[in-house]
């Protein structure tokens, strides 16, 4: 009868033990769920900022020219006007 008690009560413990791991498993699944999701918000984010970047970019692409021109614009309108003013 002994033998039996004590089979009882490792029986017993190792279902705690296998609540306890399932437990731990779903855990885990929750936190990877948790991980992934945190990464795919930052994928978004950096998207974002990576196409601000871009069009940040382009905007002083096309200052740059704009104010080249502007530049030469003038500088053609000062030659011009100091030729046939003279």
């Amino acid at each position: 009868m002994p033998q039996e008690e004590q089979r009882r009560h490792y029986d017993e413990h190792i279902t705690r033990l296998e609540e306890q791991l399932h437990a731990h498993i779903a855990a885990d699944i929750l936190a990877r769920g948790q991980i992934q999701e945190s990464i795919d918000a930052l994928t978004t984010s950096i998207s974002g900022l990576l196409q601000a970047w871009n069009t940040a970019n382009g905007i002083g692409t096309f200052l740059k020219w704009l104010s080249g021109t502007a530049v030469a614009v003038a500088f053609g309108w000062q030659l011009l006007k100091d030729y046939f003013t003279k």
